[in-house]
């Protein structure tokens, strides 16, 4: 597993994920190497849920990054590959 990857899954430790038990964690990589994680955080009222993708990526714009960027996605809690795939919002 790369840096990355390692990263994604110490973020995901991190998720509120009451209700799904679905931690999920992801890492933004920008093209020089800086790095911003997020993890998903559920609410009772679903559409009010951020995913872990979302999450890092809003914390890497707050940082100011723009450009492109390589994101890692991974969840502790997936028993098959098909189960961490990004959520796509």
């Amino acid at each position: 597993m790369n840096k990355f990857a390692e990263q994604a899954v110490a973020a995901s430790r991190n998720a509120h994920a009451p209700y799904s038990r679905f931690h999920v964690g992801a890492v933004v990589v920008a093209e020089d190497g800086r790095t911003w994680q997020g993890c998903n955080v559920e609410n009772a009222a679903y559409g009010s849920s951020v995913c872990a993708e979302v999450n890092a990526l809003t914390t890497a714009v707050t940082d100011g990054h723009r450009g492109p960027s390589t994101i890692y996605v991974a969840c502790a809690d997936a028993t098959h590959l098909a189960e961490a795939t990004p959520c796509g919002g």
